[in-house]
């Protein structure tokens, strides 16, 4: 009789202790991505509100080669940061005209910059820019870090920016950058910050 009762004991604590393993393991696992999660939101926590009129802080870049440089390093009076992808078509068909853009008011303190946010870009764009004449620097986010601090939902994504970092314009999809109209807009901008 007292070793039926080890038995059924035994079968007893066995399966308890295996859901109190199980229970441990799930809680540990839980509570590593709430750190996580936790370290990403602390990272990103910085989100900019995107509207014009904010003044954004100096944004950091990160060049080909992979160092850090701030916006205001770049120089200029505006600035036009264009957030981009080698497999977005619209990007792609909007580059002529942010070309055309940076070649008429470079001179004049305009700064066309390229965030290109392909997940390898050191294998994307070489090829790319052998098809694609691109005539503005690129820079890269990679870890997407800056987009999300600045919330961005789709590409092409434009925010126009004065010497301030003030922001005077923002665009959600492919736009024409060299029309006379938008020729005319950043020749005020220009003249404004002088």
């Amino acid at each position: 009789m007292a070793e039926s009762k080890k038995i059924s004991i035994s079968k007893v604590l066995v399966p308890v202790l295996l859901i109190l393993v199980l229970i441990v393991a799930v809680l540990t696992v839980l509570d590593k991505r709430q750190s996580a999660d936790h370290d990403h939101r602390n990272e990103v926590s910085e989100v900019i509100d995107l509207k014009v009129g904010t003044v954004l802080p100096d944004l950091e870049l990160v060049d080909l080669e992979g160092k850090k440089r701030k916006l205001s390093s770049l120089g200029g009076k505006v600035w036009v940061l264009n957030f981009w992808a080698t497999w977005c078509g619209p990007c792609i068909e909007e580059i002529p005209s942010l070309n055309r853009l940076h070649t008429r008011f470079q001179d004049q303190g305009l700064r066309v910059v390229g965030v290109n946010m392909d997940e390898s870009p050191e294998v994307a764009l070489p090829e790319f820019r052998k098809k694609v004449a691109i005539q503005f620097p690129i820079f890269t986010d990679v870890d997407g870090k800056l987009a999300d601090r600045m919330e961005v939902s789709g590409l092409p994504f434009t925010i126009v920016i004065d010497k301030n970092l003030k922001i005077l314009f923002i665009e959600l999809g492919e736009r024409n950058w060299s029309s006379d109209e938008e020729f005319a807009q950043f020749a005020r901008w220009l003249s404004e910050t002088t």
